[in-house]
């Protein structure tokens, strides 16, 4: 629906922006579960309109402050960075420094805790 009126879409969030009626209220949130290779996961979803068109617009503006404040061995989530990008470091690091490299850190999420940290 947005994609078919988008400057009709735009005007009702700049309204909302500039009125500060923009609010996102719990029960917004939709959850379904989802089975992700064997685990069954809770995801929480904001419908599209206006809730995830204000959060990508949001993401835009603010990636490169966010970013430009992550060291350089963070890798989730970001663009261009994952998890073979951080493999690869990760033995580079333990090839070019196997002494001062006597540490790694393995973690598995689980309402939010980390579980595991073991010794290389």
């Amino acid at each position: 629906m947005v994609d078919k009126d988008v400057d009709k879409y735009m005007y009702k969030i700049q309204k909302m922006l500039i009125n500060k009626t923009y609010v996102i209220k719990p029960t917004d949130y939709k959850m379904f579960k989802k089975n992700d290779k064997g685990k069954i996961r809770e995801i929480y979803k904001l419908d599209y309109f206006p809730h995830r068109v204000i959060q990508w617009a949001l993401m835009l503006q603010i990636q490169d402050i966010l970013h430009s404040t992550l060291i350089g061995n963070t890798f989730s989530s970001i663009p261009s960075r994952g998890i073979h990008l951080a493999s690869r470091r990760l033995q580079k690091d333990l090839r070019e420094d196997e002494d001062g490299t006597k540490y790694c850190l393995k973690i598995d999420v689980k309402n939010s805790t980390q579980t595991l940290i073991s010794q290389y």
